[in-house]
């Protein structure tokens, strides 16, 4: 059974490192954070040197730039690049959020998830719709054979 472990509504919003939006961090581990942003208009990303990006839009999708290559990513679609990359938001289809994982190393990585999947290792998961248990964007742990509560952006932990 899936355990809420964060709720969005009771995490409080903090500045990008540039101070160009918001962001909510929402699980941190030694090697890597998980968070969610808010995306509202045009803006540059803050630099992570060091660390692997890997970004999920949810509720609308973007074009990004990132180091001059322009990349249009749908919602729930997942791109990864370089936290040191020079990366800007250019247009979005309209406000939205995006699930953000940073990690020293490749690994752990996101994916999505439809509802109802099982999961074979146990795994952390940001609900990206409601249930009747959490709200969206809330985390959850989930065991091994666990059901998705929703369709969800999941970080395994296995090897952790």
């Amino acid at each position: 059974m899936a355990t809420v472990i964060r709720r969005f509504a009771e995490t409080p919003a903090t500045p990008w490192r540039n101070g160009r939006g918001q962001t909510w961090p929402l699980f941190t581990e030694t090697s890597w954070r998980l968070s969610v942003a808010r995306l509202d208009g045009p803006a540059a990303f803050s630099s992570f040197p060091g660390l692997h990006r890997t970004f999920v839009p949810w509720g609308g999708g973007v074009r990004l730039e990132v180091d001059g290559e322009e990349l249009d990513v749908r919602h729930g679609e997942i791109a990864r690049f370089d936290g040191d990359a020079t990366t800007r938001l250019l247009a979005l289809d309209r406000p939205c959020h995006a699930v953000n994982l940073m990690a020293s190393e490749s690994r752990p990585t996101l994916t999505v998830v439809a509802v109802g999947a099982r999961l074979s290792d146990a795994a952390i998961a940001v609900l990206c719709a409601p249930t009747v248990d959490a709200a969206r964007f809330d985390v959850v742990r989930l065991e091994t054979g666990d059901p998705l509560p929703a369709d969800s952006v999941v970080v395994s932990l296995d090897g952790d």
